[in-house]
């Protein structure tokens, strides 16, 4: 018995396959963040700030990690498709983004040069 798959369903898992990529990549917006950034649905949204020029679009996130661990604060940078995460704070509840430059920006009083592709983890 030679069972072949028609090629309408061969095209039809291939563009699912692409549609699964692409909305797995996505940038972190809010309402639609969490399940793509690994994060909880209890983690809360804080803002988004857009650098002076419009080039640097930042979303900021509350993450609530529960009894035994603190919060935290992570800020993710929008680059294309993807997000890169330039800010990883420990025991921090609030967010405080300052632009200094139209490539320079301070959060929770951490300086970070965007165009050199700074980033800041408490973890280092």
């Amino acid at each position: 018995m030679n069972m072949k798959k028609p090629r309408h369903v061969l095209i039809l898992l291939a563009v699912m396959g692409v549609l699964i990529l692409v909305v797995s990549l996505l940038p972190p917006w809010p309402g639609i963040a969490a399940p793509f950034l690994g994060t909880d649905e209890d983690d809360e949204f804080l803002l988004t700030s857009t650098s002076p020029d419009g080039t640097y679009a930042l979303h900021a996130w509350r993450i609530l990690e529960g009894a035994t661990v603190a919060n935290s604060i992570r800020v993710y940078r929008a680059v294309g498709p993807l997000t890169v995460c330039i800010y990883n704070g420990y025991r921090e509840d609030k967010v405080s983004i300052d632009w200094l430059s139209d490539t320079v920006v301070q959060i929770n009083g951490v300086v970070l040069d965007l165009s050199k592709g700074e980033n800041y983890d408490w973890r280092r």
